[in-house]
């Protein structure tokens, strides 16, 4: 029978190319196997997509270590002192963030990483995530370079905070702010300090809570007409307690399921901001219930030590079961400018003028902080024409 087919020059050559064909697949797949071994015996790889926090801070400090061929470009926003008027005719400054394979050296180690964005089947999301691979590195390592890139995206002195905003189910981080201190806001007199420190005793309490089967939450309703600060309040809520903020609008949902996924995926240690929450009826059947809404942030789901702050334009359309304690454990009102208000906004804006002051808040008290700023913003260089005009304005 071999002799047979070593003799029969069709079947012998078919024979030759079945075994090259089979010795050149098996070297083929040498390589592979070969960098398979190296990944699960030698490579210790980490993998970070954009449904965790740490994923932001990763990204923006791969812009200033990585090496790649292939950059995404992005506007680097200065956070290290006080927002700026943009000024046209200044040059913006650039980052450049590495996608795909790139290569960096870490407290010593070599580390490559990997960038890559998939959409999610049946979805419109996307699915981005970063792969870290260092020969060896034990996993303190790795504890250390998310160290170091937090430290880098959000700074620990409270400097800066991180604002957040949903997108589908998750969060992500939108931008980086100025942190702001409560001597910045113009409230009625003890506002600012009731909340902070009621928030910064909360933070303190978590065993007491925990001993007396209490859940660890705090939420606070700020109330009253627009403009008046409220929204500013809670930036400076999460200012003073070195918290970023994750911040969303019902109408930032278009599901219960969505609703309740986001909420129940705010960081622990992160503030948050559900604004206009009068704005909870549905319309036509569309965005989520106002049951969702209740269970989200007072169900099994949500998140122990959890700071909530909501705002709204119109207590009264809020039903009971929203604001009854354990949801809303304190309620404030940040209403109308008093006279105290107008007059200390003016002085504000023209330190030493005390008797304009004195007339300017006559003129002024019962208006909104807004309206108050953007009038002495268009005055500001003359405080005698603030007073005048306003006099006339407010009459």
């Amino acid at each position: 029978m071999i002799h047979e087919i070593i003799s029969n020059p069709v079947l012998s050559g078919g024979l030759m190319l079945g075994i090259v064909a089979y010795l050149t697949a098996c070297l083929h797949n040498v390589p592979n196997k070969i960098w398979q071994l190296i990944k699960d015996r030698v490579l210790v790889t980490v993998e970070i997509d954009n449904t965790d926090p740490s994923y932001a801070w990763v990204k923006a400090w791969l812009g200033t270590k990585g090496k790649s061929r292939y950059m995404v470009a992005g506007i680097t926003v200065d956070t290290s002192s006080a927002p700026k008027v943009h000024d046209p005719s200044e040059k913006p400054k650039f980052s450049l963030c590495p996608r795909g394979l790139c290569i960096m050296r870490h407290r010593g180690r070599r580390v490559l990483a990997w960038l890559t964005k998939e959409q999610v089947q049946a979805s419109r999301d996307f699915r981005e995530t970063i792969t870290l691979r260092a020969v060896g590195a034990p996993a303190d390592f790795f504890r250390t370079l998310l160290d170091d890139a937090y430290e880098f995206a959000s700074g620990r002195d409270g400097s800066t905070i991180q604002v957040w905003v949903p997108e589908g189910n998750y969060w992500i981080m939108q931008s980086r702010k100025q942190g702001r201190s409560r001597d910045t806001l113009v409230l009625a007199e003890g506002v600012a300090e009731s909340v902070i420190d009621d928030a910064r005793r909360f933070v303190g309490e978590s065993m007491w809570y925990r001993e007396r089967g209490i859940p660890h939450r705090r939420g606070y309703l700020l109330y009253g007409p627009p403009g008046t600060g409220k929204s500013s309040l809670a930036h400076v809520l999460a200012s003073e307690l070195r918290m970023n903020v994750n911040v969303a609008t019902m109408a930032s949902f278009l599901t219960d399921e969505q609703l309740t996924a986001a909420l129940s995926k705010v960081p622990i240690g992160h503030l948050l901001l559900l604004e206009d929450v009068d704005a909870t009826r549905r319309e036509a059947g569309t965005g989520p219930s106002f049951s969702a809404l209740l269970n989200a942030i007072d169900g099994l789901a949500a998140q122990d030590g959890r700071i909530l702050v909501m705002t709204t334009n119109h207590i009264d359309r809020l039903d009971p079961a929203l604001i009854r304690p354990g949801r809303a454990d304190v309620k404030l009102c940040i209403d109308l400018a008093n006279r105290d208000q107008a007059e200390r906004m003016f002085l504000r804006f023209f330190p030493g003028y005390a008797r304009l002051a004195s007339g300017f808040a006559d003129s002024w008290r019962g208006q909104s902080m807004a309206e108050i700023q953007k009038h002495l913003m268009a005055h500001r260089d003359c405080p005698s024409e603030a007073l005048s005009r306003g006099m006339v304005l407010a009459a």
